[in-house]
């Protein structure tokens, strides 16, 4: 978590800075704010001020590509954050330099100062050493799929149908094929088989086959090490919890976006199959055996948990601010500040209870606390009561 709230504002528009201070003098727990009006005056800022957690750069700044190189040189532990906003300060855009585009578009201005801080504390995780140590070191897991590049871009454009989905899908054979290997699984249990990619995006719908196209990206990975890793039963797990959010989540129309969520909240567990399988499977059962939580075995095997090893992959892969947080801080949502957090919630939810009914997971993987201040822990007993009923009903 950030420890400091210190922000230096790199911005030659002096209007900018004025109501940018205003913002966050206004905030319960008031910043430190530094002003520098170009890179140069900047650096020397951070040289006398090394405690400064946050530098939010003007997009329209001259020279920040050269000052975003020296700082990540010299100050890789300060948080890079650039901030365009129209001339009445209406509406601000936030973006960050880790390939995820626009945090959050139209910005109100009185939402920036937590913002900055919910952005700062995931870069602060994701980019510490420890982290960056295990994912800087995966070299055999490929980039992003292209088709689900192409499948997203699709998706955004306004009026478009099934069947441009399905012809951009079929352009990528192995994808198609392990697609339709994962909807003709025992998990599934259609009682017939599947033949095309037609009639697999007709029964699973566009959502789940886009998370389905991730896991079956991912899951390509796995071929040499089935031995150390049950790709199948991780994929099974994967979509319990993604049914769980998708129904949670409903309420606040949240649903298409939790299902995404949940399909990739463990896939850093698939980066350390991959880099140490051995150790995670011996992870797994010690986890398995003693009771203890897999997330405190992962911190002593390992040094980092698979949450935020998994949110810095898919940060890497350019997925958005609220799908890596969601995965950064699903074991703790506590630790997450502001407000609109119901997708954190929902998808807290879904892997505790999960684990609770499928697993057999102790109660205290559930953030009470948490729930309370997100005003959604009455809704607990019957999120808990549909979970046990589609446990029964999914054959587990």
């Amino acid at each position: 978590m950030l420890e400091a709230k210190q922000v230096l504002v790199v911005s030659d528009d002096t209007r900018s800075v004025s109501w940018i201070r205003d913002l966050f003098s206004g905030d319960p727990k008031p910043w430190l704010l530094f002003h520098a009006a170009d890179s140069r005056t900047a650096l020397a800022a951070l040289e006398r001020s090394p405690g400064i957690g946050v530098l939010l750069y003007d997009k329209q700044l001259q020279h920040t590509a050269a000052l975003i190189t020296d700082l990540k040189n010299r100050f890789p532990d300060t948080v890079r954050l650039g901030f365009s906003a129209d001339p009445s300060g209406a509406h601000i855009t936030l973006t960050w330099p880790l390939g995820l585009g626009d945090v959050l578009k139209d910005c109100g201005p009185e939402e920036l100062p937590l913002l900055v801080e919910r952005v700062a504390n995931l870069c602060t995780l994701i980019e510490s050493d420890s982290v960056q140590r295990i994912v800087r070191r995966l070299d055999r897991l490929p980039p992003l799929a292209a088709t689900y590049t192409d499948l997203c871009a699709l998706v955004s454009r306004p009026g478009i149908g099934l069947a441009e989905l399905i012809t951009a899908l079929q352009t990528d054979p192995v994808m198609t094929l392990k697609v339709l290997q994962l909807v003709n699984s025992a998990f599934f249990g259609l009682g017939r088989r599947i033949e095309s990619i037609e009639q697999a995006a007709t029964f699973l719908g566009f959502e789940l086959l886009k998370g389905l196209i991730l896991t079956a990206h991912v899951g390509g990975a796995f071929d040499d090490i089935a031995d150390s890793f049950d790709a199948a039963r991780f994929q099974r797990y994967s979509i319990h919890v993604a049914r769980l959010a998708q129904h949670f989540a409903a309420p606040w129309h949240l649903d298409r976006e939790a299902l995404t969520v949940g399909m990739l909240l463990d896939i850093g567990e698939l980066v350390f199959a991959l880099q140490q399988p051995v150790e995670f499977a011996d992870a797994s059962k010690r986890a398995a055996f003693t009771g203890e939580s897999m997330l405190a075995v992962e911190l002593e095997v390992f040094g980092v948990g698979h949450a935020e090893v998994g949110a810095c992959l898919l940060a890497n892969w350019g997925l958005p601010f609220s799908i890596v947080e969601c995965v950064a801080f699903h074991h703790r949502p506590s630790t997450v500040v502001g407000n609109r957090l119901e997708l954190l919630s929902v998808v807290h939810v879904a892997d505790a209870l999960a684990g609770i009914v499928l697993n057999r997971e102790r109660e205290r993987t559930l953030d009470l606390a948490f729930l309370e201040r997100v005003g959604v822990l009455g809704t607990l007993p019957a999120w808990r009561a549909h979970a046990e009923v589609q446990a029964q009903s999914w054959g587990a």
